[in-house]
């Protein structure tokens, strides 16, 4: 309960004129994420247009963490930032589907409010009745409305850290189309998150996705001559000649992807062009790639952190190589060939 805790402090220095039910709402949010706020899907949109065209610019940051990898994202920095109102929506509707919170999580967090105390509120009375009545979703209390006019929309953490980037689709795809496609390469470390990016462009935009991963360098074809030439570690000639080629000239491409286990090629699929193209993985900036990119992403993390989730999704042996063989050879590709430079958006 120490979050819990730091979260109300934090909250009261903000907000000075909170009021108990506002700490109530904030808890429940945390716990619950806007599960009930979307169950009647069709009202969520429109919703969030009557409040989007009536927001203010204020000097609210676009994210405020409320722990439990929830967070609120205030409406009108977002707003300017270029974010669809579209967009947000898809994003709140990803966090009622993922944050699935426990009556007892939310009654322990109630108690931290005890140790608080809010202008005109009578804490314990307040939290008696509030239990005799089952604990329901409350709204902001009008003192908080009048001091902080609150507008936001709840999303994951995780989703929320890459508003800029949706921002910058929102503004940019409505001049795209499946004829003139928007080329977008997601490169950087290992594990860093690069696949669940892609896969979230998917969800929300409908991108095709290309993966690096599918162009392994065959073994006989790892040369030391090969491996010795930054960005060698890839099939990058064949992933240029069948995909990334033929869509952007828009002549019929295939994915043949490449089991690196069994060393075999698999059956073509044929590749349906979209108005967003996505490559992610490393070497997706390859030199002889990243020229067909508009948007570039980078994604990082620490080689602490990096090798404590190869080493839980690969397990040790893989951990073992990765650390050994193919980090290495990554890094050296990442500063030969300068590629966090090349991007416009960093994410660590």
């Amino acid at each position: 309960m120490e979050e819990v805790t730091a979260l109300l402090t934090a909250a009261l220095s903000q907000r000075p004129q909170m009021q108990v039910q506002d700490a109530v709402k904030l808890l429940y949010q945390r716990t619950f994420g806007p599960e009930h706020l979307v169950n009647a899907p069709a009202d969520v949109l429109p919703a969030l247009l009557e409040e989007w065209n009536s927001c203010q610019g204020n000097n609210l940051a676009p994210v405020e963490s409320l722990g439990n990898g929830v967070c609120r994202v205030n409406l009108a920095p977002v707003k300017a930032m270029g974010l669809a109102p579209e967009t947000l929506c898809h994003l709140l509707k990803r966090c009622a589907d993922a944050v699935k919170g426990s009556k007892g999580d939310f009654d322990a967090a109630l108690n931290c409010v005890k140790q608080f105390s809010f202008p005109n509120s009578d804490v314990s009375a307040y939290l008696e009745g509030y239990r005799n009545v089952g604990c329901p979703p409350v709204h902001h209390s009008s003192q908080y409305r009048a001091a902080y006019h609150p507008a936001y929309r709840l999303a994951l953490e995780r989703e929320a850290r890459f508003l800029p980037l949706f921002a910058y689709l929102d503004r940019e795809l409505p001049r795209h189309d499946r004829e003139h496609p928007l080329f977008l390469a997601i490169d950087g470390r290992a594990a860093a998150g690069k696949s669940t990016l892609a896969d979230l462009l998917k969800a929300l935009y409908g991108a095709l996705v290309l993966h690096m991963d599918d162009y392994f360098l065959p073994p006989k074809r790892k040369t030391a001559e090969r491996l010795a030439v930054p960005g060698g570690n890839v099939d990058w000639e064949r992933f240029l000649a069948e995909a990334l080629s033929p869509l952007a000239k828009g002549e019929p491409a295939a994915l043949l992807r490449y089991d690196c286990h069994a060393d075999i090629f698999l059956p073509p699929q044929p590749l349906e062009r979209k108005s967003l193209i996505v490559a992610e993985g490393v070497y997706s900036l390859h030199p002889a790639l990243r020229d067909a990119f508009a948007c570039k992403v980078f994604l990082s993390l620490t080689p602490d952190e990096q090798q404590t989730r190869i080493l839980a999704r690969s397990g040790e042996a893989m951990a073992k190589r990765f650390r050994e063989e193919w980090v290495p050879l990554e890094e050296a590709y990442f500063s030969a060939c300068g590629v966090e430079g090349l991007c416009s958006f960093f994410f660590d």
